[in-house]
């Protein structure tokens, strides 16, 4: 994998201010940095649209890379990571998950990571793209981790970017909270509690006015009357229990390349652990030892100095 590391060593995370999204809960008014195209597919008895870029380099090395974004974010939020690995020579195939962002948001759908990574496999099927890297962040990694674990040898390198799931909230102390508690806590998203979760999340704080082009595009699904179906979808997605059997994701049937990148000052949790009371914030969503949860110890961690995530400016990785 050295190409590879070579390519996110050198990623520089800046962002970008322009772009607002509206009413829309399909983000139809937010611009995403390349070409939409959308995978017409049927899975639990209904039609569903995917929506996904898929960007192609000038000079090709033959390998591509599937970026899966987090709950709390959209394929365009890889937008600075995508084009040092295009000039790579990598292909990007960066799609929107079912429930999120400009895909369809069925009102009554099992969501689970088994399922998503299900969709996403049918979406590389017909792209016709065999043994991808597959790149995840937050709850990507998640869905990351459980696409080695469903489809062992199909992949050639697995990266994970901040992932989610690498702790037992449950044991930490969060509560369970019903799928109806979660839906109206959801309707009253706004700009200002968007910007103050993932200011304290993200950003350990600090803001710059170019951040709020992602709180827009979060927000903007939620406005309108679509609002209610968007609420609704997110909170039947299930992200809050963490995989199983994390030690088992780099099993002896399946050797991808291994790559985990962490930032110091990045919470890895759910939205919900540091609300419920100061024992579970302080103790829930710090991940100090990677290593310890992979049969791996050899693969490639990478801690970066400060709050890095796809989107965040000031630093580089350097994975050695």
């Amino acid at each position: 994998m050295p190409a590879l590391r070579t390519a996110l060593a050198s990623i520089a995370f800046a962002c970008w201010a322009s772009g607002s999204a509206m009413a829309d809960p399909l983000l139809a008014d937010f611009p995403y940095p390349y070409p939409v195209q959308t995978y017409q597919f049927r899975s639990q008895g209904q039609p569903l649209s995917m929506a996904y870029m898929d960007v192609h380099p000038a000079q090709p090395n033959g390998k591509t890379i599937v970026l899966l974004h987090g709950k709390n974010f959209c394929g365009a939020t890889w937008e600075e990571t995508i084009r040092p690995l295009r000039d790579a020579g990598y292909r990007l195939v960066v799609p929107d998950q079912i429930g999120f962002c400009k895909s369809t948001k069925p009102q009554a759908y099992q969501f689970s990571l088994h399922q998503l990574a299900l969709n996403t496999r049918f979406l590389l099927q017909s792209l016709g793209i065999e043994k991808p890297i597959i790149m995840g962040h937050s709850m990507g990694g998640m869905l990351a981790m459980r696409y080695v674990i469903s489809f062992p040898g199909e992949t050639s390198a697995l990266v994970l970017v901040n992932p989610i799931g690498l702790e037992d909230w449950k044991a930490k102390g969060v509560p369970f909270s019903p799928v109806d508690q979660l839906f109206e806590r959801e309707q009253k998203t706004s700009f200002e509690t968007v910007k103050q979760y993932q200011q304290s999340t993200y950003y350990a704080g600090d803001w710059k006015p170019e951040y709020d082009r992602w709180v827009n595009m979060l927000v903007g699904m939620y406005r309108g009357a679509g609002g209610r179906l968007v609420a609704w979808s997110e909170q039947l997605i299930a992200v809050y229990d963490p995989p199983p059997a994390p030690r088992v994701v780099i099993t002896p049937s399946a050797r991808p390349g291994f790559v985990y990148i962490q930032g110091r000052w990045i919470r890895n949790h759910n939205r919900w652990a540091w609300r419920d009371g100061y024992w579970v914030r302080e103790r829930a969503g710090y991940v100090y030892n990677p290593g310890r949860w992979t049969r791996r110890p050899s693969g490639g961690y990478v801690w970066v100095e400060g709050r890095w995530h796809p989107r965040r400016t000031g630093g580089r990785v350097y994975i050695r």
